[in-house]
């Protein structure tokens, strides 16, 4: 991911994200954890709710910074912010992207973000 930024840009890297998004259409059963950005492009989103269930896992901005920050360096576009500069981007791209999240199937936030939800969210739909 990092060398497709790198060398051919976000345009490049975000058509071939959607075209491996629905290769999974050749899957009878699978679960995909996609990046934030993902339903965002290419109608991605409508494809995936075509296609399956979506769930939007919605963090705390303090929380995806804390997870983010150990994997700056392999994540072109938040790899020179510090800190509170991570904070104001991600809280940025939630707003740019709530549109998107917001059209998912299911809607987990805080303490509903466990196992006994996700397990019950599948069991809705087998």
């Amino acid at each position: 991911i990092t060398e497709l930024f790198l060398e051919k840009g976000e345009a490049y890297f975000r058509k071939a994200e959607a075209e491996v998004l629905r290769w999974f259409a050749q899957k009878k059963s699978f679960t995909l954890a996609t990046g934030g950005g993902t339903p965002c492009f290419n109608n991605n989103m409508q494809w995936m709710n075509g296609n399956g269930i979506t769930v939007w896992i919605d963090e705390p901005v303090a929380v995806l910074a804390e997870r983010l920050e150990k994997e700056k360096d392999h994540r072109p576009l938040i790899r020179n912010l510090d800190n509170a500069a991570l904070q104001d981007y991600l809280s940025n791209k939630l707003a740019e992207r709530e549109t998107f999240y917001k059209q998912a199937t299911y809607h987990l936030k805080g303490p509903e973000i466990d196992e006994r939800s996700f397990t019950k969210i599948i069991g809705k739909h087998a």
